[in-house]
């Protein structure tokens, strides 16, 4: 329906949308990532494509595209917590730790009371091999939701790594 009203929409919305009908519908991946990219090329200040560009570099594993769209996004808005998440797993993926840590920081700063942040800077301790550190920001991810999946998985994968067999 909203693909049928596109028209009468701003070209703005109108891209979204057909961005949106490509990918969830017609199942056009290629066709979705040239609509994202004529978008982002149409409205160069808003983050939306380029945060959703970065997305699809991110899982191709086209890091530096990655890096390079959501550096922007952060240039348009240095708040945006999520660009700062992706950023820190694409730093990961690529071994560079500090970096990692560097934005899944700013992402718990700009998100105190969210469990993702805190699970996402967690993880990056755990493949730094910083165990206790780790264990530490999984349960403050735990005190904030203690219904969130993650923790409880890697909680006990800790300790079963540093058998702890009872703590596991």
């Amino acid at each position: 329906k909203a693909k049928d009203l596109s028209l009468k929409t701003t070209e703005k919305e109108r891209l979204a949308i057909e961005a949106l009908y490509a990918s969830e519908i017609e199942k056009d991946e290629e066709k979705y990532f040239r609509l994202l990219q004529l978008r982002a090329e149409k409205f160069p200040r808003d983050k939306g494509p380029r945060h959703s560009l970065g997305l699809q570099y991110y899982v191709k594993r086209a890091y530096d595209k990655a890096i390079a769209e959501f550096t922007k996004v952060l240039e348009l808005d240095p708040n945006f917590g999520l660009a700062h998440n992706v950023l820190g797993f694409a730093y990961l993926d690529m071994g560079d730790f500090s970096k990692a840590v560097e934005h899944f920081k700013k992402y718990v700063d700009l998100n105190p009371d969210q469990a993702n942040p805190l699970d996402s800077l967690a993880e990056a301790f755990f493949w730094m091999g910083k165990m206790d550190e780790a264990i530490a920001g999984y349960k403050k991810a735990l005190v904030i939701k203690p219904d969130f999946y993650s923790p409880y998985f890697a909680v006990g994968y800790i300790h079963a790594l540093k058998e702890e067999r009872a703590e596991a």
